[in-house]
């Protein structure tokens, strides 16, 4: 009778840990399903927060570009027209470094009414000539001015 009685408690033992290691198996794996899961929601909504952030304050840029027209002064509005309309792809910085290109300004004096490097002029006019499609040789200036 002994024996009956110690295999009947092994018995539940086991039947008790094999439960147990299949729940925490099921647990284990739902967690390799749902935490990533999660986890991809989470930066999903981060990255469509920035998103929007960034298209605010684009927004609020270029209307107050347009309202306060401040750094092209002197300048008539048909070559900031002019630009957007051969390249409307042109963002509101482009726009003020074309400008003030247009307008002769050095890239010292660029950098300087722009509070940035000289450096980061010399790569603006860079990324310009990229997305005007001027070639190395062409002059950024001399090519803004034929358009105004």
């Amino acid at each position: 009778m002994n024996s009956y009685a110690e295999s009947v408690i092994s018995d539940a033992k086991h039947r008790t840990y094999v439960n147990l290691v299949l729940f925490l198996q099921a647990g284990i794996g739902m967690t390799f399903i749902v935490v990533p899961f999660v986890i991809s929601i989470y930066r999903n909504r981060a990255v469509l927060k920035r998103m929007n952030n960034r298209a605010k304050y684009i927004q609020s840029i270029q209307g107050k570009l347009h309202a306060q027209k401040s750094w092209a002064v002197g300048e008539s509005e048909s070559f900031e027209d002019q630009l957007l309309r051969g390249f409307p792809h042109l963002t509101a910085h482009d726009l003020k470094i074309c400008a003030l290109l247009h307008q002769n300004y050095s890239s010292k004096e660029i950098a300087e009414q722009l509070n940035i490097t000289p450096g980061s002029v010399n790569t603006a006019r860079y990324r310009l000539r990229k997305k005007l499609n001027l070639h190395k040789e062409a002059d950024l200036i001399v090519y803004l001015n034929k358009i105004a």
